[in-house]
């Protein structure tokens, strides 16, 4: 159990409750008890900063209730070259105006320490009023060679990638030991981009946990900038100019038909051996078809194939027992 006061009879023999002595302004290493009685130990570390000036039982200059001050002036060789930065100031009597303040053998309100170069003065302030006009106060003061290095509580932190720059930053107080970033998955970049999905990636291919069903060869994919598309082959029984399409798919755009395999084709007149239509309602516009009469021969047709209720009329004929692929662009 710590004991921060011992009184024998009347007379107090320790008194440490208005001690302010603290971890952060002692050096590493070094022990002392603190106004609660607690055995504390020094985080400053002494071997990267050296001390300049150490100077002690210091009475500051009262201001106001909220406000002392500590003149450094008379050390006319160093004042004006050091900063805030390198300035301790430890209380070793600290006379409250406002005893109250004193919560669990610490002061309740925080003292802040800035520093006027040019004149020397150090200024100790508070929002709250707790100085004496009386002066009770004395203090200890250190200027270090360079800026004091408190050792701070280590802490870890983690983040998920992103397509934006991050900044992991330690909270106030801490010093980063680590930071873990998540793995990248499937999950996660169809939340950064919605156009990361399996019907964008080749089917049976395997990114990141998501596997594609994008199938070139005519199955799910994305048929920008049509509404859809459809493919398939047809060998029509007997010689026929109709081709029926799946008209639920919408209104079709543009037409394409070309032979299968021409090895073993005969020559026949007025036979499609291909074509393609691109057109806004497939018959007014002019289309590309290639025939036989009695030489093969390339041309426009003057005769456009009409479209009506799922069925092509293509004006030419697709000959009985040859194979034809096609794709119908939908809009």
């Amino acid at each position: 159990m710590a004991i921060n006061k011992v009184v024998y009879g009347t007379t107090v023999l320790v008194d440490l409750t208005n001690d302010t002595v603290r971890p952060e302004s002692m050096l590493l290493g070094t022990r002392a008890h603190a106004c609660n009685g607690d055995m504390i130990e020094g985080t400053l570390n002494g071997s990267q900063t050296g001390l300049l000036v150490q100077i002690e039982g210091v009475t500051p200059a009262y201001k106001s209730a909220k406000s002392v001050t500590i003149d450094l002036s008379e050390f006319t060789s160093i004042y004006q070259q050091i900063t805030g930065e390198q300035i301790i100031v430890e209380f070793t009597h600290l006379d409250l105006y406002a005893p109250g303040l004193i919560l669990g053998g610490r002061i309740d309100t925080e003292i802040t320490l800035s520093y006027e170069a040019s004149t020397g003065i150090i200024t100790l302030s508070t929002t709250e009023s707790i100085f004496q006009s009386s002066n009770k106060c004395v203090a200890n003061v250190y200027i270090t060679e360079q800026v004091p290095s408190i050792i701070k509580p280590e802490q870890t932190k983690s983040t998920s990638p992103s397509t934006d720059q991050i900044t992991i930053n330690p909270d106030s107080g801490y010093t980063l030991s680590s930071v873990t970033v998540e793995p990248i998955t499937g999950t996660l970049l169809s939340s950064l981009n919605t156009d990361f999905r399996a019907d964008n990636i080749r089917k049976d291919i395997d990114l990141f946990g998501i596997t594609g069903t994008l199938d070139p060869s005519g199955g799910s994919f994305n048929p920008y900038p049509w509404k859809d598309i459809e493919v398939g082959t047809i060998t029509p029984s007997s010689n026929t100019t109709t081709l029926y399409i799946n008209e639920s798919k919408g209104t079709p755009l543009a037409l394409v038909i070309s032979l299968a395999d021409m090895n073993g084709i005969s020559q026949s007149n007025n036979v499609i051996y291909n074509a393609s239509f691109s057109t806004s309602n497939v018959k007014a516009n002019p289309a590309h078809i290639v025939v036989y009469q009695g030489a093969l021969s390339v041309g426009t047709s003057t005769s456009y194939p009409t479209y009506s209720n799922g069925a092509f009329n293509l004006n030419k004929q697709l000959k009985a027992g040859w194979t034809y692929n096609y794709m119908v662009a939908y809009g």
